[in-house]
C-alpha cells in the first residue's frame, strides 16, 4: 500500500515493499529505504508493512475520517493557450492580406468573410474558457468523507489515493537499532485548504491542527528478555500543527 509512497525519515528517499524469510521459514513483509543497498542513506528506515500500513489506516478513519475530501483542480489550461496563439496567428494573416488587397477580386471578398467569422468566434470563445479556467476555485468538495473513500478501496486504489492527496508517510527507524521507530502522517494542503475555503472540522477546530500526525512504537525487546518477533503496539503521540 505505501510503496513508493513512504520515504525515509533519515534521507527522504523513497521506500519499496520487500520481503525477508526466517531460518525457520515464516516470511515477514517491510517497507525498506530504497538506498538500502547503495549505502547512500546512514541509517536506513526498514519497518514492517503491518505498522505504518495500520498507522495510516488510522489516520485516515480516525484523525481525519470525518473531514470532507477537497480535491485540488488540475487548471490544464496549456493546451488551450497554445490552440488560441494559433487562431490569433491565422486571423491576423487573413486580416493582413485583406488589408494588402488580396482579396479584392470579384467574389473573393466574401470568402474572406467566411472565413474571418469562424476564427474570431474561436479566438473570443478560448480567451473566454482561458480567463474562466484561471478564476475557476482551487479546491472543489467531492460530496464524501476521508473514512468512507478509504474504505471502499484495495491496497493500490489506496496508495493511488495516498498519492493524489499528497498524504506524506514518513518512517523512521529499524527493530534491529534497539531504539524507538516512528512514523510520520500529514496532509500539508490541508493548512491551504482550510485558508482557502474556510472549512472547518469538528469541535471547532481548523484543519491545520489535526493536518499530522506522530505515532511510536515501542523498541523491541532483545530475545532473552521475551518474544521478538511482536511488532509492538504503537501509540499516537500527538496531532499538531503542521
Amino acid at each position: 500500500m505505501l510503496g513508493g509512497v513512504a520515504i525515509c525519515g533519515e534521507c527522504n528517499g523513497r521506500m519499496s515493499s520487500a520481503k525477508k524469510t526466517k531460518p525457520g521459514g515464516k516470511t515477514y513483509n517491510y517497507y525498506t529505504c530504497n538506498s538500502v543497498q547503495t549505502g547512500a542513506c546512514r541509517n536506513p528506515a526498514r519497518m514492517r508493512k503491518s505498522d505504518p500500513d495500520r498507522m495510516v489506516n488510522d489516520f485516515i478513519e480516525s484523525a481525519i475520517g470525518d473531514l470532507p475530501v477537497i480535491e485540488k483542480v488540475t487548471k490544464s489550461i496549456s493546451e488551450s493557450k497554445v490552440e488560441l496563439q494559433l487562431a490569433r496567428q491565422r486571423l491576423e494573416r487573413l486580416e493582413t492580406d485583406f488589408l494588402m488587397g488580396r482579396y479584392d477580386e470579384e467574389g473573393q471578398e466574401e470568402s474572406y468573410w467566411r472565413m474571418h467569422k469562424p476564427l474570431t468566434g474561436k479566438v473570443a470563445k478560448l480567451r473566454t474558457e482561458i480567463a474562466q479556467a484561471e478564476h475557476a476555485p482551487e479546491f472543489i468538495d467531492t460530496g464524501h468523507i476521508y473514512r468512507d473513500e478509504w474504505m471502499a478501496k484495495d491496497d493500490e486504489q489506496k496508495r493511488i489515493f495516498l498519492q493524489r492527496h499528497g498524504v506524506e508517510i514518513k518512517v523512521s527507524g529499524t527493530a534491529s537499532s534497539g531504539e524507538p521507530r516512528s512514523v510520520n502522517v500529514k496532509i500539508p494542503d490541508l493548512r491551504k485548504i482550510a485558508a482557502v475555503t474556510g472549512l472547518r472540522a469538528r469541535d471547532g477546530k481548523d484543519w491545520a491542527e489535526i493536518a499530522t500526525m506522530d505515532y511510536k512504537i515501542p523498541a523491541r525487546r532483545r530475545r532473552n528478555s521475551g518474544p521478538d518477533e511482536q511488532a509492538g503496539s504503537a501509540e499516537r503521540v500527538t496531532s499538531q500543527n503542521i
